[in-house]
């Protein structure tokens, strides 16, 4: 039997296969649901892989508590793709025409009748289900290892890294009946594996930052600061809006007013900090601390990645609000991410998003099956309610795994910023401020400090506004990521300073700190987009990269063209991957020139 949808499914061009088979799955919901009798189970993904080095402490303790999420599958996955390209591509009827999450819910979501019978299919199965998220897409469940293995047809065992951390995992795949799986995409946080390595890295004082005096107006640190930034030779954030025509935003008082910049966190953070930053830069911007999962836990201070992320968007968008959506940094990664990402865009109370984390995607892949497929449909539900989101590339070059994940010094790239549906953030080494500033791209492999993420995705095919100059290249292939013809998607979109030997002056856990990484880039880029939404009605932009992309191709005084440099990390991939004119996969279209993207994307 052919089902329309199907026939409609394979005719879209450039369909990820991951989406392809959810279009396809989808055809056979209608069937499957008509069948609701049918008791038989069917595994549903598959059992996550204990990370090297992991020991087995035995069973999971029966009555320990346990919370997951069952991932519907949108009714129209291929639709959700499709609408989330048209309002975000420039010259198509339908861009700029947002969705509210209601609309989001009703054309996407699963059904009244769908989401009742799998409550009660749930409930026959001893668990306890939630409410439906507002986007009719997840279904929480809280229960009791015990509970889930006889419900879930799975055993759990103990386990404990090599840094001392426990957690529990499942054992085998899970099974739901058969109704329930056939519109199931996954299901996810049946582990509290947590995230691993959540600190951004910090400078040492071993390179010289430029020293030249900012453009008024625009960010005005204090003397602390400054004196701070010359002993730690650190950046301070009227250097960076210097480097990046963000002070031309500031002269023309686009500070980011009415726009909420969303924080995505996995990290505590002190108000104390925050409001001490404030009074340096002599701004009010209120800060809101939205708890996901139970909001942060271990130090109260966080390892700075909070802290990082806050006071640049602060700085850099001194009229903005900022949402910390933070979830608890001992829980479940996996969950977290899902759950966070779920409460932000289902909110939809902001209008830019800065992700600072991620994890290498062949890691996520074996350690989180059905992850990178979960946040793609919500990146998606974001593109379609016009939110901007931006990603972090990784801190190891093209060697994705060697910090966030097994460890492997093979080529890769890492999940989130190789997500479609994100603006990925590179990492340069900003060696002196001007206009234009000099760059390279970042890799400090003799002083293990790292370098910006880049390279080509093992799970996406090359979508459909990635083209200009550079784009297809002599290392452009279509064998990492499985396509039969065309190529993968190549990372990084974009770039911004990130070495952290002459990194960013934030106030953190009491006193100064200069501290890097291309989780610096990323709320950099948030905060310029948030001052060109605060002159734009309404004031939502969109996911950019159709518009990058396209504006490169075309146009100049965009970026700054790093050239110089390579992301090889580890110095074993023959240099792979170097910058050159126009896009690389180094540091993608290049750094920021605030001032001419104010006029292509305002």
């Amino acid at each position: 039997m052919t089902f329309p949808c199907l026939r409609a499914a394979t005719r879209r061009a450039r369909l990820p296969f991951a989406v392809a088979l959810a279009a396809i799955a989808v055809c056979a919901v209608g069937p499957a649901l008509a069948h609701a009798s049918d008791n038989s189970a069917q595994s549903v993904g598959a059992a996550p892989s204990i990370p090297s080095g992991a020991v087995n402490l035995g069973a999971a303790p029966s009555a320990q508590p346990l919370k997951f999420d069952v991932m519907l599958r949108p009714r129209d996955a291929a639709g959700l793709q499709a609408e989330a390209l048209a309002v975000s591509t420039p010259g198509s009827p339908q861009q700029g025409d947002f969705l509210s999450v209601a609309q989001v819910a009703a054309r996407y979501g699963q059904t009244d009748g769908a989401i009742q019978a799998a409550d009660a299919g749930l409930r026959s199965m001893g668990l306890t289900p939630g409410a439906v998220t507002a986007n009719r897409l997840t279904i929480p469940v809280t229960t009791t290892v015990a509970q889930a293995q006889r419900s879930l047809g799975t055993s759990f065992a103990s386990y404990r890294l090599q840094s001392g951390t426990s957690f529990i995992a499942n054992t085998s795949a899970p099974r739901l009946p058969s109704p329930l799986a056939a519109i199931t995409d996954a299901v996810i946080g049946l582990d509290t594996l947590p995230y691993q390595d959540a600190a951004p890295l910090r400078g040492s004082g071993l390179s010289s930052a430029d020293g030249s005096a900012a453009v008024a107006p625009g960010p005005n640190p204090c003397a602390a600061a400054k004196v701070a930034g010359t002993e730690q030779d650190g950046y301070t954030y009227d250097k960076l809006a210097e480097a990046y025509g963000i002070n031309g935003l500031f002269s023309a008082k686009h500070l980011g007013k009415a726009v909420k910049v969303g924080l995505f966190e996995i990290d505590g953070y002190l108000a104390s900090d925050v409001k001490k930053f404030q009074a340096c830069y002599k701004t009010d911007v209120p800060v809101t601390l939205v708890k996901v999962d139970g909001g942060p836990g271990g130090t109260p201070a966080g390892q700075g990645e909070a802290a990082l992320d806050i006071e640049t968007v602060i700085a850099l968008a001194p009229k903005s609000s900022v949402l910390v959506y933070d979830a608890n940094t001992h829980d479940s990664y996996s969950g977290d991410t899902v759950d966070n990402l779920t409460k932000m865009f289902d909110a939809d109370k902001v209008q830019v998003v800065s992700i600072s984390y991620g994890i290498c995607e062949p890691s996520v892949q074996a350690e989180f099956p059905g992850l990178i497929a979960s946040e793609n449909t919500l990146l998606e539900q974001a593109s379609t309610e016009g939110i901007s989101t931006f990603s972090a590339s990784g801190d190891t070059g093209s060697e994705g795994c060697e910090r966030n994940g097994n460890g492997s010094a093979a080529l890769a790239t890492s999940d989130l910023g190789s997500q479609p549906f994100t603006t990925s953030v590179g990492g340069t080494t900003l060696a002196s401020v001007g206009l234009p500033p000099t760059e390279s791209v970042w890799n400090e492999t003799a002083l293990s400090a790292g370098a910006g993420g880049g390279g080509i995705s093992q799970v996406w095919s090359m979508p459909s506004w990635q083209t200009g100059p550079g784009v297809i290249n002599s290392f452009s292939s279509g064998h990492p990521c499985g396509v039969s013809s065309g190529d993968c998607r190549e990372v990084p979109d974009v770039s911004a300073d990130a070495d952290p030997l002459g990194g960013y002056m934030i106030y953190y856990s009491g006193g100064w700190e200069d501290i890097g990484g291309t989780s610096a880039g990323s709320p950099l880029w948030a905060a310029m987009v948030a001052d060109i939404a605060s002159a734009h009605t309404p004031r939502k932009l969109g996911f950019l990269n159709p518009t990058l992309y396209s504006g490169a191709s075309t146009g100049t005084g965009l970026f700054n063209d790093i050239t110089a440099g390579n992301d090889d990390y580890g110095e074993i991939h023959s240099g792979s991957y170097p910058a050159t004119a126009h896009y690389d996969m180094a540091s993608g279209l290049g750094t920021p020139i605030a001032t001419g993207l104010f006029g292509l994307i305002n």
